[in-house]
């Protein structure tokens, strides 16, 4: 198959930010369906009664990307999926749920600041690939957890409609 360049780019009005409001984690095992066109989820279903599970997060602790890695010798392309999250608050019930999430291979929903939704480890999932839980020294810093989810994938993250997002969750 010929990979063809297919149009052009340009730049888009100035009104974009950085940064992400929520994640929504799931195990990769509870999919039932996903099925992508052009990158946008046209189909997203998971089995029985799992559900994706909210955090929610402040703003300005947790970051999202996707790195392209590859080797060109050997013709392999590949996108590691990263998701950063910070949770506030040294304690017991946030550890017990670090325990748990560091068993398991996930998906994560980003709900980023303009508003978008994109699927991190949609078909090979993500999972806990360092944290930290610290007390911190000044007032002002941080008293809880930061985690990184990381996972290698074909492709980018998978943009998801709002729409499918409280069926997701439900």
């Amino acid at each position: 198959m010929a990979c063809i360049l297919s149009s052009d780019f340009t730049l888009p009005c100035r009104r974009s930010m950085g940064g992400v409001q929520k994640v929504y984690i799931t195990e990769l095992e509870n999919t039932s369906t996903l099925t992508v066109a052009s990158g946008v989820a046209t189909v997203f279903s998971l089995t029985g009664s799992k559900r994706f599970f909210t955090y929610n997060l402040t703003m300005g602790g947790s970051s999202a990307s996707a790195t392209i890695g590859g080797d060109r010798a050997v013709g392999s392309r590949f996108y590691t999926h990263s998701v950063s999250i910070q949770l506030p608050k040294f304690e017991t019930a946030i550890r017990n749920e670090i325990l748990v999430l560091g068993q398991v291979t996930s998906q994560i929903i980003v709900l980023d600041s303009n508003g978008k939704y994109f699927l991190y480890g949609g078909y090979r999932g993500v999972e806990i690939s360092e944290g930290s839980g610290q007390t911190g020294t000044a007032s002002a810093d941080l008293s809880g957890f930061t985690i990184t989810f990381s996972g290698d994938e074909l492709d980018l993250p998978i943009e998801i409609p709002s729409a499918m997002i409280a069926t997701l969750t439900a």
